[in-house]
Formats: structure tokens, C-alpha cells, sequence
């Protein structure tokens, strides 16, 4: 927990660019939030966000599979939910990364949500690790994928089963006979996993009633550059 806050707060240092300081924040973050590996939040789309019909509240994830997913069709969009913890919040450090980066160009309809790739966010992580201040807790090495592990561990501490764990994380192997038979979309145990990885709780996001403040002042003053790049739906919830 206490590597991957410093991880975050160095990302997030005054003197540092809108890519490091932003971008490579909400990758990390959305990472964890997805028990995801670097390749997956690399080739993230930006059409991959979509708005959660039933949930006003949240965002629906269609990320890339295992390989040993023989028809990608038949897998189901992820839940994306809002964290108390201002360091583990995919939805505020994502409002934060667009509305900002879509403003001075450097993420299009045509590039990838965080427009950063691989080699990028592993060696910048590769540099915190290893920098003089960074107190080391976890042990053994630490490197790109130590996210993803982070994720699945801390999911499994807090009560999650390693099946829902590893459907949140996109693995499937050892396919049973039973799984042919279940549907792909089964919202619930995605959403379980995805609360317990929102470290402080899940939260919503919401108006105060008397602030008079509507969705459309929202999209127009706060979200107004994610509104011109991404559906109404979703710029109320960024």
C-alpha cells in the first residue's frame, strides 16, 4: 500500500509535466482499479469508456482479454467505480487526466485513453523504484507488474474469491464444464471486486441539492473538453 502512495505522490509533484504529473497518475491508478498489465491500459481505447446504463454513477470498461479467451465477443464490459481515497479514485484522477490533456491536444478521438505506452510507464516506474527517496516496504522486486499483483492481492485480503478475482482480472484458464453454461455478463461479483479495490470505499459522486448546479452547467464549465470528446453521460460522471 505505502510503495504504491509514493508512487502516486511522485507522480503527482508540483514541478513535474501534465503526462507525468496526470497521465501516468491515472494509469497506475486505472491499473490497479482493473488488476490490469501495462499492454492492457497502453491499448486502452478511448471508445473502450462507455457510460453505465443502470448505474448513473459509474463507467463500464471493455478491455482486452487473456489469450486463452477463444471468442472475445462473448466477454463482458468491467465496472468502473469512484474511490473515497483520492489515490486509488479512477474517476477523479481520470476527470482530471482528460479534462486536462484533451485541452492542450494530446489525446484525440484517435488515440488511446491515456496516450502513453508501455515502455513509458514501465520506466518511469523503473526510475521511482530506484530513486534515493523511495522507501522500499514490499518484498521482493518491484516492476511493472507488481500493480497488477498489488491489485489481486489486496482484493483476496479483503474477501474477494480468487475465481471473482481472476474474472476481474481478465484471466481464464483450467475452463470447466459449468462455465460453458454461465453467462459472460454477470455484473455482480466484477462490482465486488471492483468496490474492494477502492480503497477508502466506493463512493458516488452526486450534486448537492442546493448548490442549483444542473449536468449541463457541469459538462459546459467543468468537464467542457471531455464533452467534446466523449458522450454526455460521461462527463457528468467525470
Amino acid at each position: 500500500m505505502n510503495d504504491f502512495r509514493q508512487i502516486i505522490k511522485k507522480c503527482r509533484l508540483p514541478n513535474n509535466g501534465y503526462t507525468h504529473k496526470y497521465s501516468l497518475a491515472a494509469y497506475y491508478i486505472f491499473q490497479f482499479h482493473m488488476v490490469a498489465r501495462v499492454d492492457d491500459i497502453m491499448n486502452f481505447k478511448c471508445e473502450d469508456l462507455t457510460p453505465h446504463l443502470e448505474l448513473d454513477y459509474a463507467l463500464k470498461s471493455k478491455m482486452c482479454w487473456s489469450k486463452n479467451i477463444l471468442n472475445e465477443q462473448t466477454t463482458s464490459d468491467q465496472i468502473v467505480l469512484g474511490a473515497a481515497d483520492p489515490d486509488f479514485c479512477t474517476l477523479l484522477s481520470l476527470a482530471v487526466h482528460l479534462e486536462t490533456n484533451i485541452g492542450n491536444g494530446l489525446i484525440g478521438k484517435e488515440s488511446t485513453l491515456f496516450g502513453i505506452n508501455k515502455s513509458v510507464a514501465s520506466q518511469k516506474l523503473k526510475e521511482m523504484f530506484e530513486s534515493d527517496d523511495f522507501v522500499k516496504e514490499s518484498e521482493g522486486e518491484l516492476g511493472s507488474h507488481s500493480t497488477r499483483k498489488f491489485a489481486a492481492t489486496f482484493a483476496r485480503r479483503s474477501g474477494c474469491s480468487k475465481d471473482d478475482v481472476d474474472a476481474r482480472g481478465r484471466w481464464k484458464g483450467n475452463k470447466r464444464i459449468v462455465d460453458s453454461y454461465i453467462d459472460s455478463t454477470i455484473p455482480y461479483p466484477d462490482a465486488k471486486v471492483a468496490a474492494s479495490l477502492c480503497v477508502g470505499g466506493a463512493i458516488k459522486y452526486v450534486l448537492r441539492g442546493e448548490s442549483r448546479i444542473s449536468d449541463d452547467w457541469l459538462v459546459q464549465n467543468v468537464s467542457l473538453n471531455i464533452g467534446r470528446l466523449f458522450p454526455q453521460p460521461i462527463a457528468v460522471v467525470l
